[in-house]
Order: C-alpha cells, then sequence, then structure tokens
C-alpha cells in the first residue's frame, strides 16, 4: 500500500471542480502545488485505490474549523514552517504548532484570459438577473441573442450595472416598476451565453488575478463585507455556484469556509454561505487536534511531479501530499 493515502469523503480539485476520488478519472487534470505556491493543472501520473481496516488520523481545527480531513497515519502532511520554507512531516509525529502553519490554498499561474466587464455583467446575472417570463414573445431572434433583465433597488447594484453596461457600450432601457417603490427594471437584448451559475468558468484556464478580481466583484452582489474582519462572504441557494466560487479561492490565494443554513420554513431552500480571507493562506497549527478513529473502506491517492494537491473535506480545503 501507498505512504499517502485519503477517506472516501475526500474531494481532489480538479479542471472540473472538487471531486471525490471515487469520481476521480485519468483525463481529469489536477490542481498541483508548488512549494512557492503557485498552482498549475496537470494530468496524474497515477491513480491509487486499495482496501482498508485500521486507524486513521482525523485532523480537525478549533479555529473557525479550516481544516477537518481523515488521513492515514503514514500521510505526509504539508506545513509552512514559520511562514516560510514547506516541509512534511507524517501525521503521526503531528507538528503542527506555533511555528508550523497549514496550507489553505495556492495561486494559479494559468494565464488564458483577463477578467473583463462582460464576466462583471455574469456575476451580476448569476445574482440578480434574469430571463424574460413569456420566452414565446421574446425569443432574441430580431436582436441576435437572448433578451437578459434586472430588477433593482439598491442604489449601489444599479450603480454598478449601469457603469458596467456602460463601459460595455450594451444598449438598455431603465424603467420604474409599476406598485414597487424604489426598483427599476433593465433590459438588455442581444445577449447569449448568460447562465445562472457559474459553469462558464473553465478553471485552468483563469489566473490567480482573474480569480481575484471575480471573487471581488461578488461584494457588489451577493456579497457582504466585513471590513473590520477583513472577510467577506457570499450566499447562495444555488449550491453549484459555492461549490464554484470555493474553487476559485482555492487558486486565488484565499482561505474559505463553507456553512449552510436550514430554513425551517415552508417552500423555504438551504442557504450556503462561503467566509472568504483573501491573502490568507495559511493557518496556525497550534489550532490544530487530532483524534484517531478505525476506518473500513476504500482509501484513495494520486502521484505528481511536485507530490502536493490540493483537497477538500468537510467543506474546507487543504493543501496536502500526494504519492
Amino acid at each position: 500500500m501507498n505512504k499517502n493515502f485519503y477517506d472516501d469523503k475526500t474531494e481532489i480539485l480538479t479542471n472540473k471542480g472538487f471531486k471525490l476520488f471515487p469520481n476521480l478519472a485519468h483525463d481529469d487534470k489536477i490542481a498541483q502545488y508548488h512549494n512557492d505556491g503557485s498552482v498549475n493543472f496537470i494530468y496524474p501520473i497515477s491513480i491509487f485505490s486499495d482496501n482498508y481496516n485500521g486507524d486513521m488520523f482525523h485532523f480537525i481545527s478549533c479555529q473557525r474549523s479550516y481544516v477537518d480531513i481523515l488521513v492515514s497515519p503514514t500521510q505526509e502532511m504539508v506545513t509552512s514552517h514559520k511562514k516560510k520554507e514547506v516541509l512534511t512531516f507524517e501525521a503521526k509525529e503531528n507538528k503542527y504548532s506555533d511555528n508550523y502553519y497549514a496550507i489553505t490554498c495556492g495561486k494559479s499561474i494559468q494565464n488564458f484570459k483577463d477578467f473583463s466587464d462582460l464576466d462583471r455583467l455574469k456575476i451580476a446575472f448569476q445574482a440578480d438577473g434574469s430571463f424574460a417570463s413569456h420566452k414565446e414573445d421574446y425569443d432574441g431572434s430580431r436582436a441576435g441573442g437572448t433578451p437578459i433583465r434586472f430588477s433593482l433597488k439598491r442604489d449601489r447594484k444599479k450603480k454598478r450595472l449601469e457603469s458596467i453596461l456602460n463601459s460595455l457600450n450594451f444598449k438598455y432601457t431603465k424603467a420604474e416598476e409599476k406598485g414597487r417603490d424604489g426598483y427599476n427594471r433593465y433590459w438588455i437584448s442581444g445577449m447569449n451565453g448568460f447562465l445562472k451559475d457559474f459553469s462558464w468558468i473553465d478553471l485552468d484556464k483563469i489566473s490567480c488575478e482573474w480569480g481575484m478580481q471575480f471573487l471581488e466583484e461578488l461584494k457588489y452582489w451577493d456579497g457582504s463585507d466585513y471590513k473590520n474582519r477583513n472577510v467577506f462572504g457570499y450566499c447562495s441557494t444555488n449550491k453549484k455556484c459555492i461549490d464554484k466560487v470555493q474553487e476559485i479561492a482555492a487558486i486565488s490565494g484565499y482561505k474559505s469556509h463553507v456553512s449552510i443554513n436550514i430554513d425551517k420554513r415552508k417552500n423555504r431552500l438551504p442557504l450556503f454561505r462561503i467566509i472568504l480571507s483573501p491573502n490568507k493562506q495559511l493557518i496556525c497549527g497550534s489550532g490544530i487536534n487530532y483524534k484517531i478513529e478505525k476506518y473500513i473502506g476504500k482509501v484513495y491517492s494520486v502521484l505528481t511531479e511536485t507530490k502536493k494537491i490540493i483537497l477538500k473535506s468537510s467543506n474546507r480545503t487543504l493543501v496536502c501530499s500526494s504519492n
């Protein structure tokens, strides 16, 4: 059996998003972490799986639960020694301390495109946009694309949307909504490629800089800024959107943590919230503890060039070792 392995509930970051190890395929590109903090996507050299019956180490942090992962006793844990040198130690040695920090994310060095105002408009549309209610009346055939609309009340959103549309030189109409004080309705025609999620984003084709601008743009829409804590949050009932945001954060230098709020009222969808900490890749090891747990089942790992990968477990991301 290989030295490093994880349980069947651990996910690995690929160009298609986080995937459970049992679902990982050889044609998936995986996020490979380098000691300088950079990340690139490569095909795995090998994928491993085996049956296991024995003890596993469950690492968990007390600091907003940013670490929660189950690993083998001989698993090499990746750490930043005194915030400088990247080292590893076996899980059973547990060197996490004031001098040994856990690493939660990296910075992508892929660079295929710039962040554009059209990207900003797509973010706005995901949060507050919609298609025509009666598609048979507004099929977009004359304008060369499907019309989209916004119904906004907050002045900051109105100003942001108008700034984006003017920068793009897009024609639009704006009118007050009848019976809804303070609301304005915006119509933009001839649009293509607009979705109510972030599936249009290819993780292996964006840079860290692109990701940082994407995450900052979220603040204007379904985001909330906590200036006194140097963090901000993003909420959505669409779990796929939350997942994509966390994937982008993991390659843009943002520490993240996802929580779920279950509304007991009828016809209410669960609300997912992700808390993002910009330029905070490290977690002090003094708050990370472990307990030994019995595990029976499949275990997994991969082989990469740098032997370091980005994983997710219990909605927390962490840089760990591969074989």
